[in-house]
């Protein structure tokens, strides 16, 4: 088989990929995202509630695309930014197109708990949804007794 026999595919590809993007700046200053803890001050080995909210600010319907299964993600940095836990990272996802709508004045909550033990310190969480939209993340700083 030869190149040019893919060549229809990639460009119907990247059609996709190009329709998909097409309002996401406009989808993006509408949303408001916020990560949340169950508190600011956790003892070693604690557990740690997260919740990362969305939600449509905007007057009209959002439509927010993934390239995958996967809506999200959360992050544990410590003090040098490295990332010590990454949710997804024993997570498998199937690899299919999939969209969330947001109705105006609509909110979506995902939640996550951390069971591990992180040694003392000041440690910023990152939540991320992972839709094409671009760069939707909360954060929030934590300190570990």
């Amino acid at each position: 088989m030869s190149f040019a026999g893919h060549v229809p595919f990639r460009f119907a590809a990247l059609k996709i990929v190009l329709a998909l993007l097409s309002g996401a700046c406009a989808a993006k200053a509408q949303m408001n995202v916020q990560l949340v803890t169950d508190s600011e001050t956790y003892r070693s080995g604690q557990p740690i509630h997260l919740s990362l909210a969305i939600e449509n600010r905007g007057a009209d319907p959002i439509t927010l695309q993934f390239f995958t299964a996967q809506r999200y993600d959360f992050e544990i940095r410590d003090s040098d930014g490295e990332v010590v836990w990454r949710w997804s990272d024993t997570m498998g996802f199937a690899q299919v197109l999939g969209a969330e709508v947001l109705q105006p004045g609509d909110s979506i909550l995902y939640e996550e708990e951390y069971l591990g033990r992180l040694v003392p310190g000041r440690y910023e969480i990152v939540g991320t949804v992972t839709a094409l939209t671009g760069e939707m993340v909360g954060t929030r700083t934590i300190f570990v007794r």
